[in-house]
């Protein structure tokens, strides 16, 4: 009952928050704490290629995903277990006109050929999270970037 309980109010939670909710943009990085943390690897890396693939149609929505391929310039912190990653999202978004579909809430693919970006490795089970300078906008951070301009 409990559990229940616990599924309904959630679902109530998400039909009154809507798709405003389901599409809010990820946390920002928590750079001061993963500065201080030594389990935290932290690299610097380049966008090395980035690779359209096929259209993938699906309910009268045409998605053009993509991969990023991305090598470690320089290990600023730590002892990262990748030093090559891929990172997949949306290219581009063809919706249909169609009244009532409602918009899609994606992960796009932002990243160019040339790209410097960090990524970050909390564990070393997991993948890097991968940011873009705008988001790496501490100071002692600032360096690494003009290193590799």
């Amino acid at each position: 009952m409990r559990a229940l309980s616990a599924v309904i109010a959630a679902g109530f939670l998400a039909y009154i928050a809507g798709p405003a909710a389901a599409c809010s943009p990820p946390p920002p990085p928590n750079w001061h704490g993963w500065l201080n943390d030594p389990s935290v690897a932290i690299s610097l890396a380049r966008v090395e290629r980035v690779e359209m693939l096929p259209p993938d149609n699906s309910g009268g929505v045409i998605i053009v995903p993509g991969t990023a391929h991305i090598v470690t310039l320089e290990v600023i912190q730590g002892a990262p277990t990748v030093n090559v990653a891929q990172v997949s999202g949306a290219m581009e978004v063809r919706q249909s006109l169609t009244p009532g579909v409602a918009p899609l809430c994606l992960n796009y693919l932002n990243h160019k050929e040339g790209d410097l970006v960090m990524m970050v490795q909390t564990a070393p089970s997991n993948g890097p999270l991968v940011y873009h300078r705008g988001w790496a906008t501490l100071p002692q951070l600032t360096p690494y970037f003009e290193k590799y301009q």
